[in-house]
């Protein structure tokens, strides 16, 4: 289960495919959103819509309607993703009897959304506090949030990283015309505050022949692009919403340097090792970061970036000018580290911690 969009998490299409070649029926629920488009998926799904966009009643709406989907189901196990996904999956365990797997993509109650709510955050760590006891099995995607879940509950957390499925295949495509003669900034992902992009776009100027690209959707989109027309730079950066896997991995064969700027804001974001940065290193592109500590860790052994000191507009010019230049003469020793990488760091081993759950 999961409370966003089926369409683009990578995470749970491989939880799923798991599962399905272990010979288990499948059944995917989440939820659509404002221009989900239509999804396949070689193992049954369910869909819901949402009447409210955001808030208590958002969160309340989810509870509900996977508790009442959960009700009529018989099933051997659940797997919950993030704790917006726990409470209705624990309340009706023991009925049930089944077994709970919690996979938490984050250090979920140290959100920034929930930093700045005392009360918010308090009802979450309740349910928190409440459901962990009853879970069976507990994974994440960091070794950070797997210390920080063990400092706080005794239920032993393992880690699977977002590492990539390299048995999924690029789309080909053609390098954009207008891409063409200039040097291509790359970012996918989620679209919300402090991911860098507001610093970025601010230091766009400064950068001559230098172009952006943003792939993905998000609650902050609006206010990225009302930037971009305030700045007068629709030429300079381009938003291609929301793509498909393949997709994406097709378009970063032709970028010069991927972007992975999340601010460590809060627990969440500073233990976060987002997926981004391995799907850059597959493709052969080298990237930039704040260094966060699970992120500067990987670069220490594989440098297969560089670590920006700030986000302050000259110095983040300055650094991916000096980066896009540093681009040719390192190019040899990135790649050595990027393969030295997905030889030591194979994502069907760490998806074979799951056979735990099944022995």
């Amino acid at each position: 289960m999961v409370s966003n969009d089926l369409s683009y998490d990578q995470r749970v299409a491989k939880t799923c495919t798991w599962w399905k070649e272990k010979g288990y029926e499948v059944n995917l629920v989440g939820f659509t959103k404002i221009g989900s488009g239509h999804v396949v998926f070689p193992y049954n799904h369910h869909r819901f819509s949402n009447p409210f966009r955001q808030g208590v009643l958002f969160y309340a709406w989810i509870q509900l309607r996977l508790f009442f989907y959960l009700f009529f189901q018989r099933t051997d196990f659940v797997w919950c993703n993030d704790l917006d996904t726990l409470w209705p999956a624990i309340s009706l365990k023991r009925w049930k009897r089944w077994q709970v797997v919690y996979d938490a993509h984050e250090c979920f109650t140290e959100s920034v959304g929930l930093i700045g709510n005392p009360f918010k955050r308090k009802l979450w760590l309740t349910i928190e506090r409440v459901c962990l006891p009853y879970v069976d099995h507990c994974f994440t995607v960091s070794k950070g949030i797997q210390e920080f879940y063990r400092d706080k509950y005794p239920q032993p957390f393992q880690v699977i990283r977002n590492l990539p499925d390299l048995s999924v295949d690029s789309v080909s495509t053609d390098k954009p015309d207008s891409w063409k003669g200039k040097q291509v900034l790359f970012y996918h992902g989620v679209f919300n505050p402090h991911r860098g992009l507001d610093e970025l776009i601010g230091a766009m100027p400064l950068l001559q022949n230098v172009i952006l690209v943003l792939v993905g959707y998000g609650e902050h989109e609006v206010v990225l692009k009302d930037k971009v027309k305030m700045l007068c730079l629709e030429e300079k950066i381009v938003f291609l919403g929301a793509m498909n896997y393949p997709n994406i991995l097709g378009l970063l064969q032709h970028a010069d340097l991927g972007i992975a700027l999340e601010k460590p804001v809060s627990e969440s974001f500073k233990w976060a090792l987002p997926n981004k940065i391995f799907d850059y290193a597959r493709m052969g592109l080298p990237f930039v970061t704040l260094g966060n500590p699970e992120v500067k860790v990987i670069l220490d052994k594989y440098p297969m970036g560089w670590i920006i000191p700030s986000l302050e507009s000259n110095v983040l010019s300055s650094s991916i000018v000096n980066c896009l230049g540093e681009i040719p003469s390192t190019s040899a020793a990135f790649s050595a580290a990027r393969k030295s990488f997905f030889m030591d760091n194979n994502a069907m081993k760490e998806w074979k911690l799951l056979d735990t759950i099944v022995e």
